[in-house]
């Protein structure tokens, strides 16, 4: 009996570690962070023009210095009403929010009076993302 109970002592004690130290010894797979947005149709070229002279420089800061992996936009091509999405992947929960934070200090800082884009585009939703098995980026052409 007291065999069959320290068996099964380090067989509960392994189930439980063996997963903990699975996950400590493989790297995070990151965030996706997709906010998408109902927009103006007529608006989609200002705010295209606004991320890419206000927004693009301060995401690619932040890339340059670790703190998120990638940022980017898409536009409407055929799809739902749903016509203007940012993206971001990150390497954590925290490192997002806090890049996230970070990113509207400087946004505030340098462009105290840009526009808002939710006057453009008054729906909104967001979602985070675990991310799964992908393909290695192909290199730039």
């Amino acid at each position: 009996m007291r065999i069959l109970r320290a068996t099964l002592a380090l067989a509960v004690a392994g189930a439980v570690a063996f997963p903990a130290a699975a996950q400590a010894q493989t790297p995070s797979p990151g965030i996706l962070v997709v906010s998408s947005f109902k927009c103006d149709w007529t608006k989609l070229g200002e705010i295209g023009r606004l991320a890419d002279s206000l927004d693009v420089p301060i995401m690619q800061e932040l890339v340059n210095e670790g703190k998120i992996d990638a940022f980017g936009t898409d536009f409407h091509a055929w799809a739902d009403e749903w016509n203007y999405i940012r993206w971001h992947v990150a390497p954590s929960y925290n490192a997002f929010f806090e890049a996230w934070t970070e990113y509207g200090r400087r946004m505030q800082a340098r462009h105290p009076n840009a526009p808002n884009i939710l006057t453009w585009c008054p729906e909104h939703k967001d979602a985070i993302y675990t991310q799964g098995p992908q393909t290695t980026p192909r290199p730039p052409r």
